[in-house]
C-alpha cells in the first residue's frame, strides 16, 4: 500500500456562471477549492486501491464546512473536525473576457488557520509522500510553523517531499513568500513552480531552463508555463515536453491536477520516489519524461471545464491522450 499524505485549506467556491464581478444574484456552481484536496482527490481518481490519499486540515461546524466535509470523505480519507463557533473559509471565483479570471477569499481567521503540528504528526510517521503547497505557510503564523516541523519531520524519517508554490498574491508578498519557500524547497524530492510565479517571486529574469537548474539542489525540478511547453531538471537531464491542444475553459486547478499525473506515474514505477535520484541517467529521464506527458495530459483536461476536479482526466483518457499526442498512434 503506497500513502500519499497532504494537509491545508479547502474552501467553498462559488464559481461564477456568467462574466463580469461577482453579482449575488448571479447564478454560480458551488464547488470546493483547495490545492492539496485537489491533488489528493484527483490522484485517487486515476489509482488503484493500492494507494491510500489522505487529507488532514479543520473546518468549521456551517453549510461550507458540512459541504467540504460530505464532498470529500466520499471520494477520499479525510481528517477533518468540524469545529463549532469556526468558519469555513469562502472564495469566489469570478470570469471576464479574453480568459481572464479572479479570485476573492474570505478566509481570514478560518479553521484552517488552526491547522497545528499534533494534527499532522501521526499520519506522516509511515507516509511515502508528503505534498505541501506554499498556500498553507501563507494563511497564518501557526500554519507556517506546522509547515516548518512536518518537512523537518519528513527529513528526520527520510519521507520525501512534494512541494509546489502555489504563489497566492493576496495571501502574502512575493518577498514573504521567497523567505519561506527558500527555507523548505531545498528538503522537497520534488519541487513544482509556475514560470511566472518563479518571476514574481525571485524575479531573476531568467528563462525556464535557468530557472530549472537555479532551483536544483539534488532533487526534481519542475517548470510549468501555462499552455507552453513544461521544463523538468534531475542535474543529468534537461526534459522539455510540449503542452498538449486543448480548448480553456477554466484553468483553476489545472497545476493541481499536473501534480496528481505526475505523482501518479512516478508511483506507477516505484513506491520509493527518491530512488529516482539514484537511477542512472537514462532510466530517470524515461520514468521522469512519462510523468510530465501525463502531467501534462491531466493539467490541459481539467481546463476544458469549470471547477478545479471536474475535467481531471480517467486513466482510459489520458492512455487515448498518450498515444494520439505523445506516440503519434
Amino acid at each position: 500500500m503506497i500513502k500519499f499524505v497532504t494537509f491545508g485549506e479547502t474552501m467553498v467556491q462559488y464559481n461564477a456562471e456568467y462574466l463580469g464581478s461577482y453579482d449575488k444574484n448571479g447564478s454560480h456552481l458551488s464547488d470546493i477549492a483547495g490545492a492539496e484536496s485537489n491533488v489528493a482527490i484527483n490522484l485517487s481518481r486515476i489509482s488503484d486501491e493500492n494507494l491510500q490519499s489522505l487529507w488532514i486540515s479543520r473546518l468549521g461546524n456551517d453549510n461550507e464546512g458540512n459541504l467540504i466535509a460530505n464532498t470529500i470523505s466520499s471520494k477520499i480519507e479525510m481528517v477533518a473536525d468540524l469545529y463549532d463557533g469556526e468558519k469555513t473559509g469562502i472564495s469566489y471565483l469570478n470570469h471576464y473576457e479574453k480568459n481572464v479570471h479572479k479570485k476573492k477569499y474570505e478566509r481570514k481567521g478560518s479553521a484552517a488557520t488552526k491547522i497545528n503540528f499534533e494534527l499532522i504528526s501521526p499520519h506522516i510517521k509511515d507516509a511515502d509522500l508528503l505534498h505541501i503547497t506554499g498556500i498553507t505557510p501563507a494563511i497564518s503564523n501557526l500554519c507556517r510553523n506546522t509547515i516548518f516541523k512536518a518537512v523537518q519531520k519528513c527529513e528526520d524519517l527520510n519521507i520525501p517531499i512534494s512541494l509546489d508554490v502555489n504563489y497566492r498574491e493576496q495571501l502574502w508578498s512575493s518577498q514573504e513568500a521567497k523567505e519561506t519557500i527558500d527555507q523548505i524547497r531545498h528538503s522537497a524530492t520534488i519541487f513544482k513552480v509556475g514560470y511566472d510565479e518563479a518571476e514574481r517571486i525571485w524575479a531573476k529574469g531568467l528563462s525556464p531552463s535557468e530557472y530549472a537548474k537555479f532551483f536544483y539542489s539534488n532533487n526534481i525540478i519542475v517548470i510549468t508555463n501555462n499552455a507552453d511547453e513544461t521544463i523538468l531538471y534531475d542535474g543529468e537531464n534537461l526534459i522539455t515536453v510540449e503542452n498538449i491542444p486543448v480548448n480553456l475553459i477554466d484553468p483553476i486547478g489545472a497545476g493541481d491536477a499536473f501534480m496528481a499525473g505526475f505523482i501518479k506515474s512516478i508511483f506507477s514505477t516505484t513506491k520509493y520516489i527518491k530512488k529516482i535520484l539514484s537511477f542512472n541517467k537514462c532510466d530517470r529521464r524515461k520514468i521522469l519524461e512519462q510523468a510530465i506527458r501525463i502531467g501534462n495530459i491531466c493539467g490541459s483536461l481539467t481546463c476544458t471545464r469549470k471547477g478545479d476536479t471536474s475535467g481531471m482526466p480517467t486513466i482510459e483518457e489520458i492512455d487515448s491522450h498518450l498515444q494520439k499526442y505523445y506516440y503519434n498512434i
